[in-house]
């Protein structure tokens, strides 16, 4: 409907638009109810013939110029039956995850790369195993490893290092990271986020087709499942590299007017520093 209306939209900037488009097929497994129920007729058996239907009409009727296909064989954990709204908690799903993915990939695409009759994408994964990890993610995803591994790292230091042991450091006291702004509204409310970031991640890891790229330690040279990052011959890989990567680039945010922008801006600066310096590549 919403294709149709910008198609049939009498200005011309907008019926010409460049509109993507992602087709989900089925990967989701709906429960078994046993009542006569309005929810117990949901039934995911029928989900791949209403899904050729679909198909058979938008090859028709679907004018977009890119669009993006994706299913997996593999189904979820069963999902209670819904109709919707709040009763209807799906956990996280890698298919959502590489769907979002494709909103990235079509803003990347060169006009010239583009039909103006549509173009068809599908995704692969290096191989179909009941675990995903990042190493099972094609090499155009590799930016979207690197940020989701970025985020970890942050996710661990703040919630177990550095409003413990970084507080003293050159780098917090030229900032002001100090107590008053651990306690702070934009403190807590990164901490909550991050903490809804591992509840993300454990969603995946557990859910079918499970996607769990993260080991389950605190060691932070063994974070990813399929690569440990060597110590130095000085230095270790560990929280300490992180804090020094936070002293040399905590010059590099000192003119930026608040605590809370500092912060932000080291967290990203320092924590891509030492990836570029020490794991490279994904």
């Amino acid at each position: 409907m919403l294709v149709k209306l910008i198609r049939n939209n009498n200005a011309d900037n907008v019926n010409r638009a460049l509109i993507g488009a992602i087709s989900v097929a089925p990967y989701f497994n709906i429960g078994k109810l046993e009542q006569d129920t309005l929810t117990a007729k949901i039934d995911s058996d029928t989900f791949v013939t209403k899904t050729k239907a679909a198909l058979s009409y938008y090859e028709t009727n679907l004018k977009v110029n890119a669009l993006f296909y994706l299913s997996d064989k593999l189904t979820t954990n069963p999902y209670k039956p819904a109709l919707g709204g709040s009763e209807q908690r799906n956990d996280a799903h890698l298919i959502e995850l590489i769907g979002a993915t494709s909103i990235i990939k079509f803003c990347q695409l060169p006009k010239t790369a583009i039909d103006p009759n549509g173009r068809a994408f599908e995704y692969g994964l290096a191989a179909a195993a009941d675990t995903i990890t990042f190493q099972h993610m094609p090499e155009q995803n590799s930016s979207l490893s690197k940020s989701l591994l970025l985020f970890k790292y942050l996710s661990h230091l703040v919630n177990h290092h550095i409003p413990y042991k970084s507080t003293n450091l050159a780098w917090a006291q030229s900032i002001g990271f100090n107590a008053n702004f651990i306690s702070s509204d934009t403190y807590q409310q990164l901490k909550f986020v991050l903490n809804e970031f591992e509840k993300w991640l454990n969603e995946l890891e557990d859910n079918r087709r499970s996607f769990s790229p993260f080991a389950k330690t605190k060691d932070m040279s063994q974070f990813m499942v399929h690569k440990t990052i060597k110590h130095g011959y000085v230095t270790n890989y560990n929280e300490d590299e992180f804090d020094r990567s936070f002293n040399t680039n905590s010059q590099s945010v000192k003119d930026l007017p608040d605590v809370n922008k500092k912060f932000l801006a080291l967290m990203w600066k320092g924590i891509n520093g030492v990836f570029e310096n020490w794991v490279k590549t994904i």
